[in-house]
């Protein structure tokens, strides 16, 4: 499992660094990426719109290590 840091996060949702952005995605790919709860939040207090929030929020809820995870 690959914990992605916060400032990874921003860049990949902000189709940032490409050289982040790659890993980040191959990481998703894989399966690999696992999260903690302060890296959730500290992701979602970033993101202004409601519907970004949604979209986002879904994302990282599933991924292993959110205590609100979900089946994939």
């Amino acid at each position: 499992m690959i914990i992605v840091d916060t400032s990874a996060w921003i860049e990949f949702f902000r189709d940032g660094e490409p050289s982040v952005v790659g890993k980040v995605d191959r990481y998703l790919e894989r399966d690999l990426v696992g999260i903690g709860d302060l890296i959730y939040c500290e992701v979602m207090q970033g993101i202004r719109s409601v519907a970004q929030r949604r979209q986002i929020s879904g994302l990282l809820l599933c991924l292993p290590g959110s205590k609100w995870s979900v089946s994939r």
